[in-house]
């Protein structure tokens, strides 16, 4: 087995895409969430709206 040799520069590289890798799934999390919460809003905005349509 042939060892791996990193030096700073390559090891700093690698926290960077692990890093990126983290927030992007974190990001990813949090528009989905924004995006339920938006269907949610204008489901609720739709129900108002019959609600105050049929008085």
């Amino acid at each position: 087995m042939t060892a791996l040799t990193l030096d700073t520069a390559d090891v700093s590289l690698l926290l960077s895409v692990v890093s990126f890798a983290s927030e992007s799934d974190t990001y990813r999390a949090q528009d989905a969430h924004l995006e339920r919460l938006y269907r949610r809003l204008e489901g609720a905005a739709a129900r108002i709206n019959a609600k105050e349509a049929s008085k």
